[in-house]
């Protein structure tokens, strides 16, 4: 990722009742999401990461990620925190940089066919999973369902524009990159900056 903000992780470990799902995951989660790091930063923060206590790796915190992690019926995970408003930062950044991305992919299709940009499509395909996954998993821990209704607003543009481009709908991408996209990524920065102060 080319973000310019740095997330400054923290890794806990935390006690889950896997049964319970998801809320009695954010249960668990919320106390150590208040308190301060033992390098002294102080809450609130946001979850990044989940695995199993066993895991050698971590995957982002998203729905999916949860429900995947949560079917392996763990007694013990680990999560990643960042401090909250350090995350909003990171999530604001990479969607301005979407922006950016889907606004050059807009000019070009101006005047040339979007079977000749395959390259700045795949870009700001991965942009925006990535962006939805960052939703997403905001929206789960703070149970915001405006920002989750954002989210699936993200995921279905996403999918029209990916879905014109493979059948090679010029004239559909654009409607999506000038109609469709501009005004979900507008709600879903009114969103994160509503949730820091000063955002």
């Amino acid at each position: 990722m080319t973000e310019s903000t740095q997330l400054t992780l923290h890794r806990r470990r935390v006690d889950v009742d896997a049964a319970g799902g998801v809320e009695s995951l954010l249960k668990a989660l919320a106390p150590i999401m208040l308190e301060a790091s033992a390098d002294g930063h102080a809450g609130p923060f946001a979850v990044v990461n989940i695995g199993t206590s066993t895991a050698e790796s971590v995957r982002l915190f998203c729905t999916a990620n949860v429900s995947a992690v949560l079917t392996a019926n763990p007694t013990t995970l680990v999560v990643d925190l960042a401090p909250e408003a350090q995350y909003v930062r990171f999530a604001l950044n990479g969607l301005a940089l979407t922006a950016n991305v889907a606004h050059a992919l807009s000019a070009m299709l101006r005047s040339m066919a979007v079977v000749t940009c395959g390259p700045q499509v795949t870009e700001l395909r991965q942009r925006l999973d990535l962006l939805g996954l960052l939703v997403d998993g905001y929206a789960l821990q703070r149970l915001d369902t405006a920002l989750a209704a954002a989210g699936h607003r993200l995921t279905g543009a996403t999918r029209t524009l990916l879905e014109s481009a493979a059948h090679g709908d010029t004239v559909g991408c654009l409607d999506t990159l000038r109609y469709e996209l501009p005004p979900v990524l507008d709600v879903i920065a009114v969103a994160l900056r509503h949730r820091v102060p000063g955002g």
